[in-house]
Parts: C-alpha cells; structure tokens; sequence
C-alpha cells in the first residue's frame, strides 16, 4: 500500500533529474568544447571556458544544488520551462549551426571548420536532451496514472 503514493510525491520523478543532466551536458560541451578548441588553436582565454565547465560539473555535484533542483521539480509550470528552454538551446545552436553550414568557405578557415563542428555537436546534444526529457516526462506520468489508477 506505501508503494501506490511513492510515485505522486517529488521522488518518483524523473524529469528535474534527467533534465538538469541534459542541460549539464550541453553546458558542459558548450564550455569546455570551446575551450580546448580555443586552446588547441593558441588561445588561452580557453582556460576560462575550460574551469567554466569545471564549475559546472562541480556545481551539479553538490547536495544544495541537488536539493534546490528536487524542489524546483515539484512545481506544476516545471515541464513546460523545461520544454521551452530546451527548444531554445536547440534554436540557438541550430541557427548557428545553419549560419556556419551555409558558408561555402568555411572549409578554408580552420577556425570556422571547428565552429561549425561544435556547433552540429551542440545541436545533437540539445536534441538528445530534449529526446530524453519527453521520454522522463511521458514515463513519469505513467507511473502515476498506473498507480492512482
């Protein structure tokens, strides 16, 4: 009988955990992917990006922020900012993305060439993310209907 409640309350949600991972991978990428470009092209404001990753990472870790991200989850507006801000990162990246696919020379700059690859690889990781939310959104409203059912 205690197992039919355990889905309505906040930890038998999926979605503020799977979705906070997702925009940690994207942050992640967009940080330090830059980063180690940069320094790989002679750039040592890299170093920034890189320890902004970092920060992130180690950021995400801490019980507080655990905590806040478990508290924010309970609120009923969550999935739709989630869902909005994933449809943002994926317009972000992808309108880059399109900016650097459409110049016919950006195979003539180095730097440019790997723009655009990390542009297309933060377009995927956007997409995959929101992917994985809409499976923990749908999966989390399973679990309750199934229940309270």
């Amino acid at each position: 009988m205690k197992e039919s409640s355990r889905p309505q309350d906040s930890r038998g949600r999926s979605l503020p955990k799977v979705s906070t991972l997702g925009f940690l991978v994207y942050v992640v990428w967009t940080t330090m992917g830059w980063g180690i470009g940069s320094i790989l092209l002679g750039d040592a404001r890299g170093m920034l990006a890189v320890a902004a990753g970092l920060a992130a990472v180690i950021l995400y870790r801490t019980s507080r922020f655990q905590g806040y991200i478990a508290n924010i989850g309970t609120s009923p507006s969550f999935p739709a900012r989630v869902f909005i801000t994933n449809i943002l990162l994926i317009a972000i990246a992808g309108f880059f993305t399109y900016g650097f696919a459409t110049d016919p020379f950006v195979a003539y700059n180095k730097r440019d060439l790997l723009t655009l690859v990390h542009f297309v690889i933060a377009e995927a990781v956007a997409v995959g993310a929101l992917a994985a939310n809409v499976i923990s959104y749908r999966r989390d409203g399973q679990g309750t209907t199934r229940m309270s059912g």
